[in-house]
């Protein structure tokens, strides 16, 4: 270790009790490798020295970034950012994974301006308009913002937490819960028709009840709702109204689900009205639960979490959506591969699909030409995106990769070169040589490839 880390780690050590009273909200953090951490700004980060200013020291000093587990830095979502969401759709492109990390992939948000042969450009606001090579890109699929009614979580603030202790906390954009159990609930905005989206992890085992279309986002005063438990492999469904016994539904599933895999995509395609609820895990159907005595006037637009059994767990990439009534099948990837003619094969929102060639995209509308017609397509009707197979590429493995996180979810790793008060400045084989704005990640990895260093990574993330 370098005589910059022993001097500033000792001082750290000296003056510890002082770090409590920094401002974590204003300020970066820097997470060392051995547990210590300090908070203050970044100067400038270039070969291996972070320059770092703190009221900690009457200097600026120098971290060797050997020694650096991650950067922690301003959680506040910035304006610009907070705006460009609002655009009428969102197109998530995943790009293809590295060597034998076949499951993780670089995530890019943004709003499409073309699409080419051997390009996609895609207009950002933490990076301005990016170029990225069509062989580098795995998937592309498009949200509307016209149907998205919440995102997040955001933080334990917005959740009500009734009486009892916090057996819930809020951590790198998730809910964690602790090992008491305890209840969250909030007035998400349920619609008569919803999709409910987010990812659940779990440490040992999975024991999560949710209460769906709740009456009241108080817990002492909640007194109608439907109740999904889930169990191990389990899912099960009950409804509960106040000073009634409803017939139950009480029906158990086996999901089949490989529950040593400690994390799945769930989506609850919810209809209040018709009591229907079909429950999807990794895009795959698994329950569709059915009320035949429906009682949607005494129900209302909260949920709740229940950490069941003291068991730990982390729910993170919730959404709530506007449902149009038409669930996704296996048919959808048969029809599109079904299709004939050339061009870029498209799955609108609805389950129909389109084969053409796609031209301009201008004001949300994507000009797209059929073998029998000329089409105009409201982008926000686009739920994905299958285009013509090229050769694909894999990104390298580079030494000064870096893991980024976004705030609003995903992460992108990138080949670091310098880091600045306002930009991280690098290169990326999808994108070539290019900037990011700093305040669109909330955490910069460090050594991303060394197995202790992800070994301490993972032990912390609960």
């Amino acid at each position: 270790m370098s005589n910059y880390i022993l001097l500033s780690l000792i001082t750290l050590a000296a003056l510890a009790p002082t770090l409590v009273a920094e401002p974590p909200n204003k300020l970066s953090r820097v997470n060392f490798t051995n547990g210590d951490k300090v908070s203050g700004t970044i100067v400038n980060m270039e070969a291996n020295l972070l320059d770092f200013k703190s009221t900690l020291f009457p200097k600026n000093v120098f971290f060797n970034k050997s020694a650096i587990l991650d950067l922690e830095l301003d959680q506040t979502q910035p304006s610009i950012g907070i705006n460009f969401a609002q655009a009428d759709h969102v197109a998530v492109l995943q790009l293809e994974s590295r060597y034998r990390q076949e499951e993780q992939r670089d995530t890019l948000r943004g709003q499409l301006i073309q699409i080419a042969d051997d390009h996609v450009l895609l207009s950002t606001w933490y990076a301005g308009e990016l170029k990225i090579q069509r062989n580098l890109i795995h998937s592309i699929k498009i949200k509307s913002n016209q149907s998205g009614l919440y995102q997040g979580p955001n933080s334990l603030e917005e959740w009500h937490e009734g009486n009892s202790a916090r057996s819930w906390k809020f951590k790198d954009n998730a809910l964690v819960s602790g090992k008491s159990r305890g209840v969250i609930s909030k007035d998400i905005g349920l619609l008569d028709q919803s999709v409910l989206k987010f990812k659940l992890q779990w440490k040992n085992t999975i024991a999560l009840t949710l209460n769906l279309f709740a009456d009241s986002p108080e817990v002492g005063k909640v007194e109608n709702f439907y109740e999904l438990r889930m169990q191990s492999n389990y899912l099960r469904m009950k409804k509960v109204i106040k000073n009634e016994r409803p017939p139950q539904i009480n029906r158990m599933s086996n999901t089949s689900y490989s529950h040593a895999k400690k994390s799945a995509e769930y989506a609850i395609y919810m209809d209040k009205n018709k009591g229907v609820f079909h429950v999807f895990i990794n895009g795959n159907k698994v329950q569709t639960f059915t009320d035949n005595a429906a009682t949607p006037k005494l129900l209302g637009s909260s949920i709740y979490l229940r950490n069941e059994n003291e068991k730990v767990m982390r729910i993170s990439n919730m959404s709530l959506e506007k449902w149009n009534g038409t669930i996704p099948t296996p048919e959808d990837e048969k029809a599109l591969n079904q299709l004939k003619g050339d061009g870029q094969r498209i799955l609108l929102a609805n389950g129909d699909a389109v084969v053409g060639k796609i031209g301009l995209i201008k004001n949300g509308m994507l000009d797209i030409k059929t073998e029998h017609a000329d089409l105009k397509l409201p982008l926000f009707g686009i739920r994905d995106l299958k285009l013509p197979s090229t050769e694909k590429n894999q990104p390298k493995m580079e030494p000064n990769d870096v893991k980024a996180h976004f705030k609003g979810g995903g992460w992108i790793i990138l080949n670091v070169s310098s880091i600045d008060k306002e930009f991280v400045h690098c290169k990326h084989e999808a994108i070539g040589n290019h900037k990011f704005r700093i305040d669109a990640f909330e955490k910069i990895e460090f050594s991303i490839y060394k197995r202790s260093y992800n070994k301490i990574r993972k032990d912390q993330a609960w």
